[in-house]
C-alpha cells in the first residue's frame, strides 16, 4: 500500500505473504526487512526524482480485512479504506522521528 499524500516521499505499507514467512527462517519479519530494505534502496537508486522513490516503510502484519472495506468485492485493496483504517501507522510512516518499526531509506 503506498502512502505519501502531501507527504515529502511515498511511503510503503507492506503485507507480508503469510505462506511464504516460513522459508525466511527464525525470524522472518527481520529477514523480510532486511531483504526490503536492500531492494527498495535498489529500486530507488534507479527510481528518478523524488516523487518516485519511497522513503520509508513498515510492514502490517495484520492482513485486509474485508470486513473493514480493506478489499473490495473484486478482491482489489481499497486503498483509501486501508489508510484510513490504518491511520496510526500512516502517522508512524511519516513521524518525526519515525515510529516504531518504520524503516528510513
Amino acid at each position: 500500500m503506498i502512502a505519501g499524500q502531501d507527504k515529502p516521499s511515498a511511503g510503503a505499507l507492506i503485507w507480508p505473504s503469510p505462506a511464504a514467512l516460513p522459508a525466511l527462517g527464525e525470524d522472518p519479519i527481520a529477514k523480510l526487512t532486511e531483504v526490503l530494505t536492500e531492494r527498495i534502496a535498489e529500486f530507488n537508486r534507479t527510481a528518478g526524482g523524488s516523487s518516485r522513490r519511497i522513503g520509508r516503510f513498515t510492514i502490517m502484519l495484520e492482513p485486509p480485512s474485508v470486513d473493514a472495506g480493506e478489499i473490495t468485492d473484486k478482491g482489489y485493496v481499497n486503498q483509501r479504506a486501508t489508510l484510513e483504517r490504518r491511520h496510526a501507522l500512516v502517522e508512524a510512516l511519516y513521524a518525526k522521528p519515525p515510529g516504531a518499526g518504520v524503516v528510513s531509506l
